[in-house]
């Protein structure tokens, strides 16, 4: 039952109709509507209802059940409490689902709480909507996470919270929660070398960065270059077929990390993409692609075990060509998967989509002739762009629900990368020239006759574009001639189409990677067969 100006919840445990779907139906008032779900009940389970048990209250003075979970105060915006629910109110200790009634009272502001199983990713669900002055219940089918818990969050405003349990399935099999990552560890402490601003320095680890064409081994050198904003002392560089290396004080001294569990898988192809969790520089993903192990590997003690986290079931409908990975800002678990190669049965290929961290994966179907070899980038949580070397750039508002194609404008072949300027400007490098949207990527139009706009070949251009805060780093990324090396370009982020040279050093192989320590000033530039440089900015 609604009413103008107030988000209502229910919680309703329905039939399945024909083809698998539930109806709603709107009476009186046209409302929008959104619908979780938060457990199913294959035919024939059982449910056991019990006497209705109080197992937490927030309240002073208040008390539950067996005093186990009473008082403790309101949970603040943003706070969490995990209840213990099998075990208590004569919930059996096999339950693998419980019945539950959920009470928001003396809120502090209009806001909502999610209820969901301990141990895995909080999701983007709403189980009691509340706001100032009102009492507001809501059953939930909630399912029994980690030690026998439910986990409850309070979004936008703060509440108390009352959860009674009324009944519980203990014939309901549940697939397994996915493992919670480890602790962050402490911040790296190890000095930072002598910095001198505005030179270029060498910093390349002690690999082989001499080229070799397909297929005498297909060298390329330096690959992908990325840090966590949580911890920049933590720096990995990917290579061709020579592992991943890691430096925690700015390139004064190195390790090749990729030598445990997996390693050699690791280190046996080209490691062309690398994403590191932006609350935690120990959790690494990575492809190891070319003549590789390919898959994706996922790291989480900081490059050294590794653990491929794309099942069989998944590859066979996609392929294991992995070509890139990105991390949702916001939600470190939220990943985007895309692909160097056209998956199984198709000619092009689309993405995959994981909310756990790469426990489970959503399949996202190409919208048309795609193509392969894509860069996925998160504009929002829900807005995404991908970077096609066959058509384009394509954009979705919907989580994958629809697209749209907002530039013609291919990407080159051998990486892409997106920027949001300080002014909420993006920018994405992309075949010969830099593409600029002021309109969240809606549209999109080329900077300008950047000097990498004439060059020869289907991978001229520019493959990455960074900033500092005040200025943005462009260079051409493919090799000039010998004779004819080039700087980096700058412009000021509220610009983005002027673009001056940086006074210092030219360099024949500009950038496939570039990444900023904003918080010690320091420019980092994987430059292909040119090695691996470092600027102080």
């Amino acid at each position: 039952n609604f009413s103008a100006g107030r988000d209502v919840a229910n919680g309703t445990v329905t039939a399945l109709g024909a083809g698998g779907k539930v109806c709603v139906y709107a009476g009186s008032g046209a409302t929008q509507v959104i619908v979780d779900v938060n457990a199913y009940l294959p035919a024939g389970a059982s449910y056991a209802p019990v006497t209705p048990a109080r197992l937490a209250d927030t309240r002073p003075s208040a008390t539950t059940a067996d005093g186990q979970s009473a008082g403790g105060g309101a949970l603040p915006a943003g706070g969490m409490l995990d209840v213990v629910v099998v075990g208590r109110g004569n919930v059996p200790a096999d339950a693998g689902v419980v019945a539950l009634n959920v009470t928001s009272t003396g809120a502090t502001g209009t806001g909502f709480l999610t209820v969901w199983p301990c141990g895995a990713a909080r999701p983007l669900a709403s189980t009691v909507n509340f706001s100032v002055g009102r009492d507001v219940a809501n059953s939930v089918m909630a399912r029994v996470g980690a030690s026998g818990r439910v986990c409850l969050y309070a979004g936008a405003a703060g509440t108390h919270v009352v959860v009674d349990v009324v009944g519980s399935f203990s014939d309901v099999i549940a697939p397994p929660l996915a493992p919670a990552d480890p602790p962050a560890p402490p911040p790296v402490a190890t000095p930072l070398p002598p910095l001198t601003t505005g030179q270029w320095q060498n910093v390349t680890p002690p690999i082989d960065i001499t080229y070799r064409p397909v297929p005498a081994g297909a060298n390329y050198g330096t690959q992908t270059v990325a840090l966590s904003p949580s911890d920049p002392r933590v720096v990995y560089l990917g290579s061709c077929y020579q592992g991943v290396w890691k430096t925690t004080d700015a390139g004064a001294s190195w390790a090749k990390v990729s030598t445990g569990v997996n390693g050699d898988q690791v280190s046996s192809g080209v490691n062309w993409t690398i994403a590191v969790d932006p609350t935690n520089p120990n959790v690494v993903y990575t492809a190891s692609g070319g003549a590789g192990a390919n898959m994706l590997w996922k790291s989480t003690d900081g490059g050294v075990n590794w653990q491929n986290i794309l099942p069989n079931s998944i590859v066979d409908q996609t392929s294991p060509d992995v070509y890139a990975i990105a991390i949702d800002p916001a939600d470190p678990k939220h990943l985007l998967v895309t692909f160097h190669g056209d998956w199984s049965g198709k000619s092009s290929a689309g993405l995959l989509e994981s909310k756990d961290a790469g426990a489970s994966w959503i399949i996202h179907q190409p919208a048309g002739a795609w193509g392969h070899s894509h860069y996925a980038f998160f504009i929002t949580s829900s807005i995404w762009l991908v970077g096609m070397q066959d058509a384009g750039y394509w954009r979705t508002t919907d989580s994958g629900g629809h697209w749209t194609q907002v530039s013609d404008v291919i990407a080159a072949h051998g990486a892409v990368q997106l920027y949001r300027a300080s002014n909420g400007n993006l920018f994405v490098a992309a075949l010969k020239s830099i593409l600029k949207s002021i309109d969240n990527g809606a549209s999109w139009s080329a900077v300008g006759d950047l000097p990498g706009n004439s060059m020869p070949g289907s991978n001229g251009g520019y493959y990455t574009i960074t900033g500092d805060g005040s200025r943005m780093y462009v260079q051409p990324g493919a090799a000039w001639a010998d004779n004819d090396p080039r700087p980096y370009y700058v412009s000021a982020e509220t610009d983005g189409v002027n673009w001056t040279p940086l006074n210092g050093q030219n360099f024949v192989y500009g950038p496939m990677s570039m990444v900023i320590d904003a918080k010690n000033g320091i420019l980092y530039s994987s430059n292909w067969n040119g090695g691996f440089w470092r600027l102080k900015l």
